[in-house]
């Protein structure tokens, strides 16, 4: 039976010596787990490329994942002031009865700034002129 090497640290005590083929079969372990890493790495971009290029072809060519096409729109805003933002919203909301109608969409509607549409529905829903949108 062959001896096991071993060698002497700093402080004299004995510490196993690993042979060359172990190191080399060591490497080799370490080799094939990072081999495999890397190889999932690869096709986990793949399938991330794969799916970039999907969803931008359908935003080129208009449609989201619901199938809907993206609707563009360019809006000329009007400054106004908060008190006329108001006035404006209070018409709306009135000539739209119980209908819920987002913020947004009002600004979209009647070309106001959406931030001065945004404060002014906060004010008149604070104010109690208008119900909040749930």
């Amino acid at each position: 039976m062959a001896a096991l090497p071993f060698g002497k640290t700093m402080h004299g005590y004995p510490q196993f010596m690993p042979q060359p083929e172990q190191q080399q079969f060591s490497s080799s372990v370490a080799d094939l787990k990072r081999d495999e890493e890397l190889s999932k790495l690869k096709d986990l971009v793949i399938k991330l490329s794969a799916e970039v290029n999907r969803l931008e072809c359908m935003i080129n060519t208009g449609v989201v994942m619901s199938g809907s096409p993206i609707r563009f729109s360019v809006v000329d805003v009007e400054d106004r002031s908060l008190s006329e933002t108001k006035e404006l919203l209070i018409g709306f909301y009135q000539a739209h009865g119980d209908k819920a109608i987002y913020p947004d969409d009002v600004a979209t509607e009647l070309g106001l700034d959406l931030k001065l549409t945004m404060q002014a529905v906060r004010d008149l829903i604070r104010e109690g002129k208008i119900g909040e949108v749930t």
